[in-house]
Parts: C-alpha cells; sequence; structure tokens
C-alpha cells in the first residue's frame, strides 16, 4: 500500500507533548469500510515509547498514562516485554503445550492469532485440522488466509482454549506469531515500554467464555443499495446456501440495503 509521510510539529498524548513525530499517510477506505467508522489515526509504537497505555478490554475502554505512572491497578500477574528495547513489544508464550515461542503484540488486529503459514506448517499447526479461507483488510491490503482453532494457548498463568488462527502466507513481521485484541477479551492490562512489561488482571468467568470467531466464511464490501460477496469460503455455511463471489444482497430481513442499513460494521 503506497502512501505519504511528513512530520508533525507536536502531539499531545496523556499530558506529554511529543515534537516532530513522523506520520505516514495512507488511503483507509478498505479499513473504514470493515470496521463501519471513520478512523482518521492509528497510534503506533512511537507514541507508546513516551506514554503507557491501560487497555481493559472487560469494560471496554483504553487510558493515556503518563510514562511510568503510578496508578492503583491490581495485575495477576506481569510479563515481560521482549523485543529490541521493547520497541516493537512481543511477549513469550506456549502453543498447546509445545516449546516456548515468541509473540508480537498487535492491538490493532481484530484476529486473536495471526502466523506465518510456513510456520504453521512446519511445526504442524494444520495437520489433521477443520480449516477455512476468511479476509483479512489492513495496512498490508487484502489477504485470502487460512482459518483454524488451536486447543490452548497460555501466556503466564493464563491458558485460554480453543483458540481462533489465521495462517498469512508471504509472511513479513520480525516474529512468526502476532497476537491481537480479541485473545486478551477477558484482560484488563497496562502496556509500559518504559517498564518493558505487561500488567494484566483477568476475568475467570470471561475467560471461560468462547473467543469470538467468523463462522458465515463470508467477506464484503458496501455497494449503493447493494452489498456484494468478495470472498466465499468453499464448504462454509453461505457456501452450502449456494452463495459465490460477486453474488449481491440487496435486502435483508425484508428491507433494503442503503447506507446505514444494516449498520456499518
Amino acid at each position: 500500500m503506497s502512501g505519504l509521510s511528513y512530520r508533525a510539529q507536536t502531539i499531545e498524548a496523556a499530558g506529554t507533548i511529543v515534537h516532530d513525530l513522523p506520520i505516514d499517510s495512507y488511503g483507509a477506505a478498505d479499513l473504514d469500510a470493515l470496521s463501519g467508522q471513520r478512523i482518521p489515526l492509528i497510534v503506533g509504537r512511537d507514541v507508546l515509547r513516551i506514554i503507557d497505555v491501560e487497555v481493559d478490554f472487560i469494560g471496554d475502554r483504553v487510558r493515556w498514562l503518563k510514562k511510568q505512572q503510578d496508578t492503583d491497578f491490581r495485575a495477576d500477574f506481569t510479563l515481560p516485554l521482549q523485543g529490541e528495547r521493547a520497541a516493537f513489544p512481543s511477549i513469550d508464550l506456549t502453543l498447546e503445550g509445545r516449546q516456548r515461542v515468541r509473540a508480537l503484540l498487535d492491538l490493532g488486529s481484530d484476529t486473536p492469532i495471526t502466523v506465518a503459514a510456513d510456520y504453521a506448517r512446519e511445526h504442524g499447526l494444520l495437520y489433521e485440522r477443520i480449516q477455512s479461507s476468511p479476509v483479512s483488510i489492513g495496512l498490508e491490503g487484502v489477504l485470502t488466509n487460512i482459518a483454524f482453532s488451536l486447543r490452548t494457548v497460555q501466556i503466564g498463568e493464563i491458558e485460554l482454549h480453543d483458540v481462533p488462527v489465521h495462517a498469512v502466507e508471504n509472511w513479513k513481521l520480525a516474529e512468526p506469531i502476532s497476537l491481537g485484541w480479541p485473545l486478551f477479551h477477558s484482560f484488563h492490562m497496562i502496556l509500559s515500554l518504559g517498564r518493558k512489561s505487561l500488567q494484566a488482571a483477568v476475568d475467570r468467568h470471561i475467560l471461560a467464555s468462547e473467543i469470538q470467531r467468523d463462522r458465515l466464511g463470508i467477506s464484503g464490501r458496501r455497494e449503493e443499495k447493494k452489498l456484494v460477496f468478495s470472498h466465499v469460503a468453499q464448504g462454509s455455511p453461505a457456501w452450502q446456501a449456494g452463495l459465490r463471489v460477486n453474488d449481491a444482497v440487496v435486502s435483508v430481513d425484508g428491507r433494503s440495503i442503503s447506507r446505514n442499513y444494516p449498520i456499518p460494521g
């Protein structure tokens, strides 16, 4: 994806002024369409180097904190952040009892776990598993992935079960695994690149609940008065119902498609 790079003279976050911050500008129409809302700014690690961030997935809120600010947050456990100077944060985890592996943290991703397809094949993660073919949209463009599930994933003291995973071809990230925010649906945590730590408190009731996943096997785009399918996973409920790529939906529950119906997102 092509774009422009420039510098902002000042940006304020959590009462901290950042000077001469590099900003990359891209066309984000696909991201807006996927999320159902306008996304004018994506905050990356350059900002997180100078502030901490408290993310409460349980309460559905985010709070910026001054760097290494003292809080009354009570963590169940703390994980060290790995990576070069923790500039691109990563943590260690265990997949289905295997040897520990390092994984990047990407709280901008709505996929619980993304893994390099070559890594998944090499370590037998795709062997004798039910698979599907979802589509994901990000700054890297539109990708068709391999979807499957892991029986267990252990992060610190916490073990998650039946975790959705996307395997991606032509992987370009520094580590073979990347973790998105749905994996942490039961977490309340503080991410501090300054302390090189991830403090986490976990709601055990939510931890036992299912991690949401796509069960329809379809992706599409909204056009004037219709929804057009750009991908239908073979063998999915949509496929079995006879839907194919470029088919269009013109009404839902007897109501015509419009800009605001169904609700975007």
